[in-house]
């Protein structure tokens, strides 16, 4: 049956719900190419971001190894450096009288650098030891003049 004053035919409701499938479906073969493409960039996208994240990580674990490889030369470095600053004392106050100790202090010096952390620290504490009983015999001996 036809409206009569447009000249459209006149349809039924399951017309217009085979309608409303068949534009629907059009809708979605029309978008699914831009669907498609947006996902896979999104893909590609995070792939790149994880590797990305990968290799600074990398970086950062590469770096943390130099740094801390950097500290402890740096520290052994700082032991060896109070070592000499507490020999230099020693020498100053004349306190390696004895052969004995001149001998050893020379020999220690020579292999300062292939010492282990643990003899570094030796020496350094008996150096002090070494420097506190030199002045408390100067304390002493100034106290007797007195």
């Amino acid at each position: 049956m036809l409206i009569s004053n447009l000249g459209i035919p006149d349809s039924t409701v399951k017309d217009i719900d085979e309608y409303k499938t068949r534009f629907a479906d059009d809708i979605v073969s029309a978008m699914i190419p831009f669907v498609n493409k947006e996902v896979s960039e999104k893909l590609e996208n995070l792939k790149k971001l994880r590797k990305n994240v990968k290799r600074k990580s990398n970086q950062i674990i590469l770096l943390k190894k130099q740094i801390d490889s950097t500290r402890r030369v740096l520290d052994r470095k700082r032991k060896v450096k109070i070592l000499l600053d507490r020999a230099s004392k020693l020498v100053a106050l004349k306190a390696l009288d004895d052969d004995n100790v001149k001998r050893e202090m020379t020999v220690m010096l020579k292999i300062i650098d292939d010492l282990p952390e643990e003899k570094i620290d030796f020496y350094v504490s008996e150096m002090m030891r070494i420097i506190t009983n030199k002045f408390s015999k100067i304390e002493t001996s100034n106290i007797a003049e007195d």
